[in-house]
């Protein structure tokens, strides 16, 4: 797993939850962890209201916040982390 341009894989006329199974897909989970994790990831990333609209009207910070939040509920043997990605989160 890899918290490399954790947002880099979404598609922009995509709604959130769409994108929770592309990312997911592209970032190697199964369609059925996807589905078994699909609120558990909704929840983390805070996005609930917004998970039905197109990721191209998130703000970059949503943006962000639902790719953390598919990355966080990976289970890999390895993960990668760029820090350097994660300090321009925070502005």
């Amino acid at each position: 797993g890899a918290l490399i341009e954790i947002a880099g894989g979404f598609h922009q006329d995509l709604t959130g939850g769409e994108n929770v199974f592309l990312q997911g897909s592209i970032m190697g989970m199964t369609r059925r962890e996807i589905a078994a994790r699909f609120d558990d990831i909704v929840a983390f990333s805070e996005l609930a209201a917004f998970i039905n609209t197109p990721v191209k009207r998130y703000s970059s910070g949503m943006n962000a916040r639902l790719g953390f939040a598919i990355a966080a509920h990976m289970s890999p043997d390895v993960l990668i982390v760029d820090l350097d990605e994660i300090d321009s989160m925070k502005g």
